[in-house]
């Protein structure tokens, strides 16, 4: 892997150096974060070891310029100690994306990741021509990285409610409030949820993005799946805006971010499944709508050798809830919602 990227190193500059270029690089994001948890009440977080530091970054291209050659190379800045450069995923059409890795350590993250001028190199093919072309997009980040001063955490209050939510509600999150560092160009308050297992931020998402003065948002009833346990990401975004030019000198959109995240659990209750007599020979089964991922079961003997088995009638939806009335044929029978595989 090192033979190949140096290998494209190479190339990428050879073609840096033979060609003038036309207009490539439309958007770049670059964030530094760190992350923290919060496992109690207490506003005070600690580092999410050893998974603390992380860089990451995303990159939007000119739709017509189709990237023949290679996907898109960042070089770090010549004070990382190997001069650091990296190959970016495209994760759709003319969308890039860096993942690096997790750091422990943050002078190694440091190190790795420095402050000063990134340097972003693609390839492509002339449209008109079909010849080989390439673009580099520099710019300067801060000297200094502008991480919040006072660490992102929910309210107590919230924090306790968040390990009992019921999804058919609207719920509150709140958290303490911040300002921009000075040096920031602006600042950002986000939210955003994640299932623990799944690892899915729209099975059952919600985000939220506002000024950092906000500092309470509502999860609208229904965002949320019934036994779930999601993550809650809050971060604190303070963002500069360095200028940032193609080579034919079309503006490139620049954001660079310092956010610091903490990690928090929201945990949703099982969903509740009501059962009455109807009075005549039948009884009534309730359970809500939302329960999406949760199927009706039914088993006339516990502890014996029958087994659990999927009730296959289809219920009345009433509303937000679904209804079915079955027919008491046996002396005794027992029902449950049980979740279904992930």
């Amino acid at each position: 892997m090192k033979i190949f990227r140096f290998s494209l190193h190479v190339a990428l500059l050879l073609l840096v150096i033979d060609i003038r270029l036309s207009a490539q690089i439309l958007y770049i994001g670059q964030f530094k974060d760190t992350v923290y948890n919060q496992t109690s009440p207490s506003p005070l977080v600690t580092l999410a070891n050893p998974d603390i530091y992380v860089f990451a970054d995303s990159v939007d291209t000119d739709p017509t310029k189709a990237l023949e050659y290679s996907p898109i190379m960042v070089f770090t800045p010549s004070t990382s100690p190997t001069n650091g450069e990296f190959v970016m995923d495209e994760v759709g059409q003319n969308s890039f994306l860096f993942d690096g890795p997790y750091y422990a350590c943050q002078t190694n993250f440091e190190a790795d990741y420095p402050n000063g001028l990134y340097n972003y190199v693609t390839t492509y093919q002339d449209p008109n021509t079909g010849d080989p072309e390439a673009d580099n997009v520099q710019f300067q980040t801060a000297a200094n990285d502008l991480f919040s001063t006072n660490l992102p955490a929910f309210s107590s209050n919230c924090w306790t409610a968040m390990q009992c939510v019921d999804p058919a509600a609207d719920f509150s999150l709140s958290w303490n409030s911040y300002t921009a560092m000075p040096g920031a160009d602006y600042a950002y308050s986000f939210v955003s949820t994640y299932d623990s297992q799944t690892f899915d931020s729209t099975y059952g998402g919600f985000n939220f993005e506002g000024p950092p003065y906000d500092n309470a948002t509502t999860i609208p009833a229904g965002s949320l799946d019934y036994g779930r346990t999601y993550i809650v990401q809050l971060f604190f975004s303070n963002r500069v805006t360095p200028y940032a030019t193609n080579e034919d000198g079309s503006g490139v959109d620049v954001i660079v971010g310092y956010d610091d995240i903490t990690d928090a659990t929201l945990v949703t209750i099982q969903p509740p499944l009501q059962i009455a007599s109807t009075g005549s020979g039948c009884v009534t089964l309730t359970w809500p709508t939302l329960a999406t991922n949760y199927t009706l079961q039914t088993i006339h003997q516990l502890g014996g050798s029958d087994c659990w088995h999927c009730v296959t009638n289809t219920p009345t939806v009433m509303g937000c809830t679904n209804s079915l009335t079955l027919p008491a044929k046996h002396s005794q029978a027992y029902f449950r919602l049980a979740p279904l595989p992930l």
